[in-house]
């Protein structure tokens, strides 16, 4: 595999489970409890945004360390102690896997805001909106 993805749309799973309830786990403080009997939607979507943001962070450096810069290091070691013959055997064996030049990201998700007009406040409050929608 060449591509990783750590989080799939993490926005719509830390609102729809943490504020509107719909998903799971259901928290949410709509209406006074009505719609789910635990939650805070004021703060616990952002709590979660948070801790999946940090969780996407250690999974990129994990993969950039362990697949990129080790990869890297061990060809300039194996190069520059004269192991050319155990660089070889490697690379034709498969063995490096951050030979896979792979790449890791997120997928973000947004609704996309248009400005009504083409006055600066109508174009500043669009960009707003989709800071604040990709961003939060």
């Amino acid at each position: 595999m060449k591509h990783w993805i750590t989080f799939n749309e993490p926005r719509g799973f830390s609102i729809q489970g943490y504020d509107t309830g719909i998903q799971a786990p259901g928290r949410c403080s709509i209406m006074g409890h009505f719609l789910c009997k635990r939650g805070n939607s004021s703060s616990e979507p952002y709590i979660v945004a948070h801790n999946i943001l940090l969780s996407h962070a250690a999974a990129y450096r994990c993969y950039q360390l362990h697949f990129k810069v080790l990869l890297h290091i061990t060809i300039t070691i194996l190069l520059r102690n004269g192991a050319l013959t155990l660089l070889k055997k490697l690379i034709e064996n498969n063995l490096f896997q951050g030979k896979q030049g792979g790449q890791i990201g997120i997928t973000l998700d947004s609704k996309w805001y248009e400005p009504i007009s083409d006055a600066e406040e109508d174009k500043d409050a669009a960009q707003r909106a989709m800071d604040f929608a990709i961003g939060w």
